[in-house]
């Protein structure tokens, strides 16, 4: 008699009990085991002919070095709104680095974001907070960048 190792039993027991198709990930964690061991039990018992694998393109997204320093903390064309509401409405680019903490290059790439947003104005080197950025600092648009992707194996 054959004993069939007990993530193989878990793995086709659940699948007998459902109805519908499954994603592995979804299987992996209803059962409480890693996705790379049910991958490979479904893999061998497709070979087996004894369930069918459908393999479908996913998309994954992660945050990528750039926007893993950002999680947690505002983004840097809030900070720079924000810094320009301390400093009266308006300061000039060279102390929006000091007055922010983020580095030159960045306040000059955030630049572009708080003009598109209408958050701000430029000229010269003067940047003036605009009422949308004032009402923006007050109302509960996102402050910070959330880490909600979840990475997968």
């Amino acid at each position: 008699m054959q004993t069939l190792p007990e993530i193989d039993v878990l793995v086709l027991g659940a699948l007998a009990a459902r109805q519908e198709p499954v994603g592995v990930l979804e299987l992996a964690q209803e059962l409480g085991q890693d996705q790379a061991k049910v991958t490979a039990v479904c893999i061998t018992r497709c070979e087996l002919g004894q369930i069918l694998l459908e393999e479908q393109t996913q998309r994954e997204l992660r945050l990528g070095p750039k926007g893993k320093a950002l999680a947690g903390r505002a983004l840097p064309e809030r900070q720079i709104a924000e810094a320009l509401e301390r400093a009266g409405g308006s300061a000039e680019i060279p102390a929006l680095a000091g007055l922010t903490g983020l580095e030159a290059k960045e306040v000059g790439q955030s630049l572009r974001w708080l003009q598109a947003k209408g958050w701000a104005s430029k000229e010269g080197r003067q940047v003036a907070l605009l009422p949308a950025g004032r009402e923006a600092l007050k109302t509960g648009q996102p402050a910070r960048l959330r880490l909600v992707v979840e990475e997968c194996v």
